[in-house]
């Protein structure tokens, strides 16, 4: 099972970082900011506690459709995102890294999912999450939510 991940997200980033024209990076940002993408190709990865879905994606690995997901992040001790994302009709790339305190949606997508909750291990290490996909909708909104 580890070996299968391991490839899935090795051909991920050799096919995202074959496919990158430009890189456009905010260099800091206001409390709050929401991104909103269409038809974008996505890959996120990190650690996070948070993981919600319509019901078909329940953690572990899932690969197919899924018509609403998402993952978040808090405050907390090594919880952080890196988000590569690539629009498809542009070829615009964004590209964050070290997130934390953020919200990703994902609206209509296909790919592979993988959220390792089950198992983590230590309760201090949140567990592993990794997207791979082709999304409609993409929205990033950064806390705190009140």
């Amino acid at each position: 099972m580890k070996t299968i991940v391991v490839l899935i997200v090795m051909i991920s980033l050799v096919t995202v970082s074959s496919n990158i024209f430009a890189i456009s990076s905010n260099q800091e940002n206001e409390s709050g900011d929401t991104y909103h993408f269409q038809d974008v190709e996505v890959l996120v990865f990190g650690r996070c506690r948070g993981r919600s879905s319509d019901g078909s994606w329940v953690g572990r690995l899932f690969v197919g459709y899924i018509p609403f997901c998402g993952v978040t992040n808090f405050d907390n001790f090594l919880e952080r995102f890196t988000v590569l994302v690539r629009n498809q009709s542009s070829g615009e790339i964004f590209f964050k890294i070290r997130l934390q305190y953020y919200d990703i949606q994902f609206v209509n997508a296909t790919g592979v999912f993988f959220w390792g909750a089950t198992g983590s291990g230590v309760s201090n290490l949140k567990p592993i999450v990794f997207i791979r996909c082709h999304a409609e909708q993409l929205i990033m909104s950064e806390g705190p939510w009140d």
